[in-house]
């Protein structure tokens, strides 16, 4: 039986629907101008303001819920369906670990 096939008949949506919602921390990227970077105070590396009609990369943290699906489907493809035991016991000691 090939991969493909395994997962469908794994449904993984099943198992995805029983674990807990986690979040993970990580940056987004915007592009902004000078004038907007300016108006709230922020200064470049040397501490000198923005050229206003520039445009900078700006970055800045943002919260993202897992997407337990996709992760167990690389999972599974990789490891074999053994895996899926070992992946929802790990997302419950982190979830304790959490909260």
């Amino acid at each position: 039986m090939g991969k493909g096939r395994q997962l469908k008949k794994l449904k993984l949506a099943q198992v995805v629907a029983e674990l807990p919602v986690l979040m993970m921390n990580t940056h987004e990227k915007h592009f902004r101008t000078g004038t907007e970077l300016n108006a709230d105070n922020r200064e470049d590396a040397e501490g000198k303001m923005f050229d206003a009609v520039a445009e900078y990369v700006d970055t800045f943290p943002v919260q993202m819920a897992i997407n337990h699906e996709r992760r167990l489907k690389k999972l599974v493809l990789k490891w074999g369906p053994d895996i899926i035991p070992i992946y929802k016991k790990a997302v419950e000691e982190s979830k304790q670990n959490f909260t």
